[in-house]
């Protein structure tokens, strides 16, 4: 995946448009901001007198100041401000003292914590604006993140594919050889995908769905009428059938496979049952009753 997308999409958090993971340096960074934070609020414990007895370090009344000769992590630590600086993190506009005890700004609670320093090193404005994924809990993450792959346009489609000059012969979709394989034909275009998104709408009750693009389908869930719970579980079905379709795709590029959209209706069904059902926490989902779509409506 890094191939197709920049480290520093893929490292944004969830709520910035990326996936939420760190790489080496943020997660540093973060530890030694935390340990600059205790030195300066917790100035009576046993430790840090160790720590200023063995390095004369200093608290002024403001701010740390190292002394002549800091070896160590501690040299770190005490340099954490200028090295966040360059990333315009202010540790001294987040940390302020009010008269009693050192303040983090970014918490509401004024306590220091690693998540909240993680998401302070950003990475500047996404660019063409963060993708609109929905991280629900009733699917794997593996389709979470399929779904947020095909919002940025990085799955490996003809197209995709063509534009970083990998030959791949013929640019028609394979699945039904109309129309060039981009990321939305694949999901909303393809006539396949247009007989799965006509029963599964059948089947759960809702207007046909007729979208143009994997961000009409993401967003499908908040125009259904129904309730909170409905609107969940016909998200949790198109993040299914997006998941299907995908894999039934390359099933036929790599294996050969024929499709077929009643095959694919069923695999959704049964696979978002599966999916679905280990995943509630207090309501047991029957299968006769999910394969009418009427529980707990």
């Amino acid at each position: 995946m890094s191939r197709y997308i920049r480290k520093d999409l893929v490292c944004r958090p969830k709520d910035q448009g990326g996936l939420g993971l760190d790489t080496l340096e943020t997660c540093n960074l973060a530890l030694l901001s935390k340990w600059f934070w205790k030195f300066l609020s917790f100035p009576t414990a046993l430790w840090r007198r160790i720590i200023v007895g063995l390095h004369g370090l200093e608290q002024p009344p403001n701010w740390v100041k190292s002394g002549n000769r800091l070896p160590g992590v501690w040299s770190n630590i005490v340099k954490i401000e200028k090295v966040l600086f360059k990333k315009n993190v202010r540790l001294k506009e987040l940390l302020v003292f009010d008269g009693v005890k050192w303040v983090w700004t970014k918490s509401p609670d004024s306590m220091f914590s690693i998540s909240s320093i993680r998401k302070t090193i950003g990475y500047g404005p996404y660019p063409d604006g963060p993708p609109h994924i929905s991280w629900i809990d009733f699917v794997p993450s593996k389709v979470n993140i399929l779904l947020w792959r095909a919002q940025l346009g990085r799955l490996p489609t003809m197209e995709c594919l063509v534009k970083r000059n990998v030959p791949v012969g013929s640019l028609q979709c394979p699945v039904c050889n109309e129309c060039n394989e981009s990321v939305d034909h694949i999901f909303t275009g393809c006539r396949v995908a247009n007989e799965v998104w006509a029963t599964v709408s059948k089947w759960c009750g809702i207007p046909p769905i007729i979208c143009f693009s994997v961000k009409d389908l993401t967003a499908l869930h908040s125009h259904i009428q129904g309730g909170r719970t409905k609107a969940k579980m016909i998200q949790a079905v198109v993040h299914t059938a997006c998941w299907i379709l995908w894999n039934a795709r390359n099933n036929m590029v790599f294996r050969n496979k024929k499709i077929k959209a009643e095959t694919l209706f069923f695999e959704i069904q049964s696979t978002s049952f599966f999916w679905v059902s280990h995943r509630l926490k207090k309501e047991r989902l029957e299968w006769g009753a999910w394969c009418n779509f009427n529980f707990l409506m």
